[in-house]
């Protein structure tokens, strides 16, 4: 099995722009429970919810890596 991810800066994000994971996964067309466990390393996230949870926070997709894969 890869190494899982640490999302804790993509958490904080989250927790920065005081937005709930249900608004999240409401923006980003995604089920609470899909991205409840892709944020705990149970599924990957797709290139397109990547982009869409960064657009929903007001980012680009230049943020992309400093989010997503960091180890």
């Amino acid at each position: 099995m890869n190494e899982p991810y640490d999302y804790s800066d993509l958490l904080g994000l989250i927790k920065s722009k005081r937005i709930t994971h249900e608004e999240l996964a409401r923006k980003t067309q995604m089920h609470p429970s899909t991205l409840s466990a892709k944020l705990n390393n149970n599924s990957e996230f797709t290139q397109r919810q990547m982009r869409a949870i960064m657009t929903a926070l007001d980012k680009t997709v230049d943020d992309i890596p400093e989010y997503f894969f960091v180890h």
